[in-house]
């Protein structure tokens, strides 16, 4: 084993140095010494020792390399040809050393393309076979992490997913929705890496910068970072023109806990949608100027974009102006049954007309609760704390289960902040065996959220549970923090200007209809 072991050694860098050594000979005409014979023969053909073969194991392996070499009469092993045409035979070292390098090259692919088919790679031969397919190859790689991934979440893995998604996007950075994942992953314990991700992503894949961008908006607004959604905002609402009304909503929610210098510098940059620079002027009015003022100017103002009706009430209503945007509400067509339904509610509570606010609400559950109708009367009730109107709809939720949906669930966890927010230990149960029943396990975070609602420590921050929480509406994150917003400078409260009088928002309230 040993010298065929070493015969084969011979064999390998034999091909190249005999046969360079002959073509040097061949080139020399055939003068000098033959680099092969023995010089010691007579350098006939059949006569000469072959001195090359001597230091074989065997001699006749020798022949693989120089077929000149054959046994003469005796059995004895003579080069064929005489002195002057010894040759070199390059074609048969290229034929050897091509077959062995097929042979190992075919063995090693097929090893590797058994081995990835094995662990779940959805590779082909072709792709491992081909070198300029070979980038294909981390792109299945990729994939097949990204398959992991999903399927460690589903089983509740996280940092098996986590693994597998950092993974999946060394490999192709390219493969966004598995980025995407591993940024939404990151959001929570690691918000820097999760918002580097983010930029990235914004920067490499401008066809899915509208989802890029609402997916890091709502991580930015779970912690309440507004510093980073002002200019995220600012920048999608030249890029995602469909959902100008979110955006708007979402810069001025954003502006709140912004100095009027940096409101008025948004108001006068033409980067910015001409409409929304308009309804940023009336806000840089409505935060700096009394009330009647920005009253005024609320009322007379006409903007073209789909947010301004939205916008004009919202705010007349925190100035308190609740007369005007009832008022204004029968005539304004561009807000939507769930936007018309809750100014309403908000206008009514402002005017502190409880009747004809309890008579909203039972119009609202007159008929079965739907999971808006339920997320309208949560935001209401987290924006106003009332036990009693609180009991109404549960009551009326019981009679009437909200479906077994995504929609469903969500409702569901709004009726649980509400219940949270008026503390009311006992409807905060209820709800929670809802979502328990609906989601089909156990709720692991629910005596986080009852220490934070019905035991508070001084220092709560809506942000540290806010994310358990998920998932509810965007109107419900708002209204959440809002309402425990500690930072906020917010827009001015009408009783920032006590000498302006408020006759529009001292009307009486109306009998109650018989």
């Amino acid at each position: 084993m040993i010298g065929w072991l070493a015969d084969l050694c011979r064999l390998a860098w034999g091909l190249l140095y005999w046969n360079s050594a002959k073509t040097r000979f061949r080139l020399r005409a055939g003068r000098g010494r033959c680099p092969c014979q023995s010089p010691s023969d007579s350098g006939r053909a059949m006569e000469t020792t072959c001195e090359a073969s001597l230091t074989w194991h065997q001699q006749d392996r020798f022949r693989r390399l120089c077929p000149l070499l054959k046994r003469n009469a005796s059995g004895e092993l003579r080069c064929s040809v005489n002195t002057a045409d010894v040759r070199p035979f390059w074609g048969r070292a290229f034929l050897i050393y091509g077959g062995t390098f097929a042979a190992l090259y075919l063995t090693a692919t097929l090893g590797y393309f058994t081995l990835q088919r094995v662990i779940g790679i959805p590779v082909s031969y072709v792709t491992i076979a081909y070198p300029p397919h070979w980038p294909r190859i981390d792109l299945a790689r990729s994939q097949y992490f990204s398959q992991r991934a999903d399927r460690a979440l589903a089983a509740g893995q996280i940092g098996d997913a986590e693994k597998s998604l950092t993974l999946a996007y060394a490999l192709d950075p390219a493969n966004y929705p598995a980025a995407l994942k591993l940024a939404l992953l990151y959001q929570h314990a690691q918000p820097t890496l999760s918002d580097n991700i983010y930029a990235r992503l914004l920067h490499e894949h401008p066809a899915q910068r509208p989802v890029t961008a609402t997916a890091w908006f709502q991580a930015l607004l779970l912690r309440a970072d507004y510093a980073t959604i002002i200019p995220l905002a600012t920048t999608a609402l030249s890029a995602d023109s469909a959902h100008e009304a979110a955006w708007t909503n979402a810069l001025l929610f954003a502006l709140r806990h912004a100095s009027p210098v940096q409101l008025e510098k948004l108001a006068n940059n033409h980067e910015v949608p001409p409409a929304t620079r308009a309804i940023l002027s009336l806000e840089f009015t409505a935060r700096t100027q009394p009330p009647d003022t920005a009253r005024r100017a609320l009322l007379e103002a006409s903007v073209a974009s789909q947010y301004f009706d939205y916008y004009r009430l919202s705010r007349l209503i925190t100035l308190g102006f609740g007369s005007d945007a009832r008022a204004l509400l029968r005539t304004s067509p561009g807000l939507s049954a769930r936007d018309r339904a809750a100014l309403s509610l908000e206008a009514t509570a402002v005017l502190g007309w409880q009747t004809v606010l309890d008579g909203d609400i039972d119009r609202l559950l007159a008929t079965p609760p739907t999971p808006a109708i339920c997320e309208i009367l949560a935001v209401h009730l987290i924006q106003h704390p009332d036990r009693a109107r609180l009991a109404r709809v549960f009551a009326a939720v019981s009679k009437n289960p909200l479906p077994a949906t995504d929609a469903g669930y969500s409702a569901t966890m709004a009726l649980l902040v509400a219940a949270g927010v008026n503390q009311d230990a006992a409807l905060l149960k209820t709800a929670a065996d809802s979502v328990q029943k609906l989601a089909g396990g156990r709720f692991r975070t629910l005596a986080l959220i009852e220490t934070f609602f019905l035991r508070p420590p001084r220092d709560a921050r809506i942000e540290a549970i806010l994310p358990a929480l998920q998932p509810l509406s965007a109107e419900l994150n708002y209204a959440l923090l809002a309402r425990y917003d500690r930072t906020s400078a917010g827009p001015p409260s009408a009783s920032a200007f006590p000498s302006v009088p408020r006759a529009s928002s001292s009307a009486s309230e109306p009998a109650p209809k018989k």
